[in-house]
């Protein structure tokens, strides 16, 4: 064998063994977060990070629930750093369509009624007060999350986040499932968002924390 082919054989063992060993140093929760991603639409989810920061650091819910308009991917990333947040609020800022507060009142959120009882037992919310559904100041304003998911999820206000975070919504539109036909008419949501999807990200500086949301209902 000429001296050559040996070095570029060795060199192509080199690049071989190192991306296995790359693949096996990620956790399987890293790795199904990244399969998860694959599985929905691009156009919903290209605002995520395609990897995320580290399993210590991230959490992740992949919304899978067609009949319970409960289908989308929400990521997680907890301390994130002051100068990446400004680089994410920034980006975040240059495209959004509207922003909110986790403590504005009347959001439009979607499946305002799930807890972590509902979600976790997998039946269907109970929805306690048609008015928050039928009310006229959801007019002209982008839904957002239920992140029932969160840490604080007991947390009275509206978007179960807390104080502090700031709601960009991305993108948003009523009747579009991303060729998900299965989705029933979610009663949850006035008659205008019976069906729809919405994608954006919430950030809170103060705690460094990063939600990135696309969900499809």
């Amino acid at each position: 064998m000429r001296r050559k082919d040996s070095l570029l054989i060795m060199l192509f063992l080199m690049l071989f063994f190192n991306g296995c060993s790359q693949t096996q140093n990620k956790s399987n929760f890293e790795l199904d977060y990244e399969q998860c991603r694959k599985n929905f639409n691009k156009e919903l989810v290209d605002h995520f990070p395609e990897k995320m920061n580290s399993s210590d650091h991230s959490g992740y819910t992949c919304k899978t629930n067609e009949k319970k308009s409960n289908f989308g991917l929400l990521l997680y990333e907890y301390g994130v750093s002051l100068e990446n947040i400004k680089l994410i609020e920034n980006n975040a800022k240059s495209k959004a369509i509207s922003k909110y507060n986790s403590s504005d009142s009347y959001l439009l959120i979607v499946n305002r009624f799930e807890t972590r009882e509902t979600l976790n037992n997998n039946e269907i919310p109970e929805i306690s007060n048609m008015n928050l559904v039928k009310r006229s100041c959801n007019e002209g304003k982008f839904p957002v999350p239920n992140f029932v998911d969160y840490e604080n999820y007991n947390i009275a206000n509206e978007t179960r986040l807390g104080k502090g975070f700031d709601l960009y919504v991305f993108e948003a539109k009523p009747d579009y499932n991303y060729g998900h036909s299965e989705l029933e008419s979610n009663p949850q949501m006035p008659e205008k968002w019976k069906n729809g999807y919405s994608k954006g990200i919430a950030i809170n500086k103060e705690k460094g924390t990063v939600i990135y949301w696309g969900i499809i209902w």
